[in-house]
């Protein structure tokens, strides 16, 4: 499957996954969470397909670290300069700014290991689509 609608689909996919999950937990969700969604569910697949071996461990520390850090740039441009309101941790012990806190940090290395096994099945699925595709004979023009 060609590159660019491959992430197209996991960034869609990241997406709406993070749209339903914050419907779930807060009961309401913003678009541009659904954006920064998917922007996470896509760097954390491109980041464990090209490290397939790396410990759950460690991929749960990449994962909310990728999570976190855009977590933080987005809640300064949109809560801080935009003053949109979106979601403000202050009432959290250990947060910065309202933006991030090390309970949602926790978390979102959590969700990082449970995606894991997602971004392996997606990969190989993925991997099989490429084959197939460039196993099908091209049509040649007729002279």
């Amino acid at each position: 499957m060609h590159k660019f609608l491959m992430n197209s689909i996991i960034f869609a996919l990241g997406g709406c996954a993070y749209g339903l999950i914050e419907i779930f937990w807060r009961g309401y969700t913003h678009l541009s969470m659904i954006f920064a969604g998917g922007f996470c569910f896509l760097m954390i697949y491109l980041i464990y397909s090209r490290f397939p071996n790396l410990s759950i461990l460690l991929k749960a520390l990449i994962g909310s670290a990728v999570i976190t850090s855009t977590e933080f740039f987005l809640g300064l441009i949109l809560n801080y300069k935009l003053h949109l309101d979106i979601w403000d941790y202050s009432e959290l012990r250990f947060n910065l700014f309202g933006q991030i806190s090390l309970l949602y940090s926790l978390l979102w290395a959590v969700l990082s290991a449970l995606i894991s096994p997602i971004c392996t099945a997606i990969n190989k699925h993925s991997a099989k689509l490429t084959i197939q595709h460039s196993t099908i004979p091209k049509k040649t023009a007729d002279k």
